[in-house]
């Protein structure tokens, strides 16, 4: 950490130094015909020799003092730009895009004169218009305008998507599961240890450049995806030496100056890491060593064991919650060839929220409990990505990323266990601690003689997820005696929810490596190949401990109070010790090699463009764990898995350009979505907050898709777009999320049904008013916006049917509608701007049910935004959020009465809370 704060503060002093004299004219320069690069062009200040030749990726970059210029850009067999009234500040980059046409005759060329404001307003709808892909996204400038504060939080804005659980993305109606993630290019591995799925919520808002979801394949992006490849590029190399500081305060309606639980926190808490405070203690044996101890009767030897573990059971209560606190500094420079860009985010939340937890066997309730839930959610990010430019065709590219996402929670249950006939008094502490890291080595390169484009990546992710000494603990008594004391429960067994005390640690790597070439063959024919591999190993261990029985049991132990029934003096005398119920289920190790290939063409023919070809991947994928919870490797059987399966995978898309401002786009392709880790793995985990286990099943098959859209885009101006889409997939043994009875608990697990599909259609619109009057100020300044989907699923469980009680169903996950709807006001003379946006999903299915037990349905919630801000001197903004303003509840509930709506009379409602609402205040300063 010293090191890195040493080099950002370098990067501070050499930005302070460059920034003084002279501004900066810098941009891209495309085609228009095809929205690509152009690669040497001359851009210059006209009637002058001062300017810069494009590079690899399009860009110039020209140094001048303050002034107003003309630009003059010319490339052979294109017609020559010339574009007045180019204003330069001192120590600012102002930004010019520049589109180039094909001359129509390449030895008669001509020159076109433009302004400054409508060239580089062109640029921007073309770059969008020439996307090979069906798409949608949101840009760093649109963030800016939102209470965003993770990735999580901006994906909710894009046409189609929507987010569960605060962090997982659904896309077109389909599941986390069916959506892949990449983050500048590279693929991210999956954050969850039950599921596959990768928590959005680990990147703050603020690192981001852009998120765009591609809808449709191509041959050149991997195949493992159905609803959408979520594509996230970080924030590069500015055209301006800057650096920035921000600090900010949250404020929350049901937590801030309120009473506050937590655990006992160690010194590092505060930067998302555990210190060692719940850490196993020293000495422990393995969990093979720990049996030879119960089967030789080393009872003296256990309890000393037991004597080691901290007696940290008791809540330390906050009598009244500070503010969530907020700080980022990022600075960036080009000094010559070299570019830096660094950045530090931090965030350090309090949430408090009461739910209401029951569970029915048809209409009896079977348990009513209230949680209340107390979590410190820790955020931190830091990014560093350094570019060097050789020359203006090669260009190399570093790019780091360390995340730490951590989680702090204490809930405290209340409640009545019908089933058992037994009033509750539980208390749990879960700690989780995730880390990312990033890094990814880049070149580009081009080689005039022959045009052609190479491209090469090589990335490492390291994920890793630690849940330490996750403790459980219940006291009970008759419902029918309420006079009667309330005690623990202990047997000769260790029991989760009485004294468990649960570790586990989740250690997932990658290395991937890409290469691809692209050449133009004939006229506006390119041609692009490639090869790709990715390596993945995972490896989980889990153990499984609590308290039983000593050799000097007595019943008065039962009633001692939470801080005092595990107390050293209460091992010491033996009363009670340490047991061990870890299985060989609890441990797995788990491999997976991607090797791909690649052929594709892009093609222009007239008024067409045709990018089509074909993808082949070849997966293998081992796992190595057992199938039941014996601990006795002799007696249970064993799941050893190696599977290797070969997908040929074609696609097309084709473009077709109505006006310069209008598209028709369709698209045909096959995609696959394989089974994950966690998915196949039998290990079981009691989920205390939502009252069920959760299982894998090694059994479980990869997905086929075949996939079809078809979409209407239109550009009437800058940053202005209307479509609308319509979209067909058909799954061939989806995978599912279950639930079902098992014992006193319910099961979630995976399956394969026979088939689905899933259809729907997508209406997107951004646009400025001031068509309505242009002599209005008001109308110039406001936009509105918003996204539409509407969305069907029917799932075919053919044999299944008897088994799941129904004969068809939506696919978990997908929601009839999604609605995202926003009006801004943006006020450039006086620096003010004001967004209001409004997200609402309809209802989904949360988790799969049977004849047994009936699907769990997630409730409607409309949820409400607004955004001010006030700039001062282009330098220092103030910023007040306000997120959630109706707060209204998040239901889950079975739907008895199948009337498509929540009934409260007649449906069991299972889960029930209230979000709340917040306010954040945030001041910075750019430099």
């Amino acid at each position: 950490m010293k090191k890195l704060l040493l080099l950002l503060l370098i990067q501070v002093v050499m930005s302070v130094a460059v920034l003084a004299g002279n501004g900066k004219i810098a941009g891209k320069v495309i085609d228009k015909t095809t929205g690509e690069p152009l690669i040497g062009v001359n851009v210059v200040i006209a009637g002058t020799t001062t300017g810069a030749a494009t590079d690899l990726d399009g860009h110039y970059s020209i140094n001048v003092a303050a002034g107003t210029y003309a630009l003059q850009v010319s490339f052979i067999s294109y017609n020559t730009q010339k574009i007045e009234g180019v204003k330069v500040d001192e120590g600012k980059t102002t930004t010019l895009n520049v589109v180039l046409e094909e001359a129509s005759n390449s030895l008669q060329e001509v020159e076109i004169v433009a302004t400054f404001k409508r060239e580089s307003h062109d640029a921007l709808v073309l770059e969008r218009r020439k996307s090979a892909v069906i798409s949608d996204g949101v840009s760093a400038e649109l963030i800016r305008k939102t209470p965003d504060r993770s990735t999580s939080d901006v994906l909710r804005r894009v046409s189609g998507a929507s987010i569960q659980d605060n962090k997982f993305a659904i896309i077109r109606g389909l599941n986390e599961r069916y959506n892949s993630a990449y983050l500048n290019g590279a693929p991210l591995l999956s954050t969850e240890p039950d599921r596959k799925a990768f928590a959005f919520d680990i990147f703050p808002a603020n690192l981001i450049e852009s998120v765009v979801i591609a809808k449709t394949a191509t041959p050149d992006l991997p195949a493992d995806f159905a609803g959408g490849a979520i594509q996230v590029k970080t924030k590069d190399i500015p055209d301006e030496n800057f650096y920035s500081v921000s600090v900010g305060a949250n404020f929350h309606s049901q937590t801030t100056f309120k009473p506050f639980y937590g655990s006992q926190r160690g010194k590092t808490d505060w930067l998302g890491l555990d210190d060692n405070t719940r850490a196993m203690p020293k000495g422990m044996p393995s969990t093979a060593e720990f049996r030879k101890l119960v089967d030789n009767w080393k009872n003296d030897d256990i309890n000393a064991l037991a004597q080691k573990f901290q007696n940290t059971w008791k809540p330390t209560k906050y009598s009244a919650m500070r503010p969530g606190s907020s700080f980022q500094f990022s600075a960036g420079h080009q000094i010559g060839k070299f570019g830096s860009m660094a950045s530090i985010s931090y965030y350090d939340n309090y949430r408090y929220r009461q739910i209401k937890r029951r569970d029915y066997a048809n209409t009896d309730q079977l348990v009513d409990y209230t949680n209340d839930q107390y979590t410190r959610t820790i955020l931190a990010g830091v990014l560093w990505n350094l570019s060097y430019k050789v020359d203006d065709n090669n260009k190399i590219s570093l790019k780091n990323l360390y995340n730490i996402n951590t989680s702090d929670q204490t809930t405290m249950r209340k409640g009545n266990s019908y089933e058992n006939g037994n009033y509750q008094e539980s208390t749990m502490f879960w700690y989780t601690q995730n880390q990312l890291l990033s890094n990814q080595l880049t070149g580009e390169h081009y080689f005039p003689a022959t045009k052609i484009k190479a491209n090469w990546n090589v990335g490492y992710n390291d994920s890793r997820r630690n849940v330490p000494d996750l403790r459980r603990i219940t006291y009970q008594r008759a419902i029918d005696n309420p006079t009667e004391a309330l005690k623990m429960s202990l047997s000769n067994s260790a029991q989760a929810d009485f004294g468990g005390r649960f570790y586990s640690k989740l250690n997932e790597s990658s290395w991937s490596q890409a290469v691809d070439f692209s050449m133009p063959v004939y006229q506006n024919i390119n041609v692009k190949a490639g090869v790709y591999r990715q390596a993945r190993t995972r490896k989980f261990d889990a153990r499984q401990l609590g308290y039983i029985q000593g050799d000097a049991y007595s019943e008065k132990y039962l009633g001692y109070a939470i801080d005092s029934i595990f107390a050293n003096k209460n091992v010491q005398n033996k009363g009670i010790t340490i047991s061990e119920s870890t299985t060989l289920a609890d441990h797995y190790d788990a491999t997976s090699t991607l090797k791909a290939a690649f052929l594709m063409s892009d093609a222009t023919v007239g008024k067409f463009r045709f990018i089509g070809g074909v993808r082949m991947e070849s997966y293998n994928q081992t796992f190595v764990s057992y199938k039941t919870g014996d601990s006795n490797p002799d007696l249970a059987p064993s799941v050893n898995l190696d599977n290797t399966i070969t997908d040929v995978l074609p696609s097309l898309n084709v473009v077709y350009s109505l006006t310069q401002k209008s598209n028709l786009r369709a698209s045909v392709s096959q995609t696959v979505s394989r089974p994950e880790f966690r998915e196949l793995a039998p290990f079981q985990f009691y989920d205390f907050n939502d009252v069920m286990m959760i299982a894998g099943n090694p059994d479980i098959k990869r997905t086929k898709v075949n996939n079809v859209d078809l979409r209407y885009e239109y550009y009437p101006g800058a940053g202005q777009v209307l479509s609308a889409s319509v979209f067909y997939k058909h799954f061939d043994n989806p995978i599912e999320k279950t639930l079902t009875p098992a014992g006193s608990f319910r099961l979630s697990s995976f399956v394969n049904v026979p088939t689905a599909v899933n259809y729907g259609l997508e209406f997107d619109v951004r646009q400025n008013l001031v068509r309505i009057d242009p002599t209005v100020k008001i109308f110039e300044r406001l936009t509105v916006f918003g996204n539409l989907s509407l969305i069907k699923s029917s799932v075919d469980l053919g044999n299944l049917k008897t088994q799941m009680g129904e004969s068809s169903r939506p696919m978990q996950g997908q929601s009839s509608y999604i609605i995202n709807a926003g009006i801004n006001y943006s006020d450039e003379e006086h620096l003010f701007d004001v967004n209001l946006s409004v997200n609402r999903v309809g209802r989904r299915i949360n988790n799969v049910g049977n004849a047994d037990y009936a699907s769990l349905w997630e409730n409607p919630r409309t949820v409400v935004d607004m955004q001010f801000s006030k700039s001062f001197t282009n330098k220092m903004e103030i910023k007040v959020n306000c997120g959630d303003l109706l707060a209204q509840r998040l239901l889950l509930y079975q739907d008895n009465d199948k009337n498509g709506k929540l009934n409260r009379d007649k449906d069991n409602v299972l889960f029930e809370t209230r979000m709340g609402s917040s306010i954040s205040l945030a001041f910075s300063y750019k430099f």
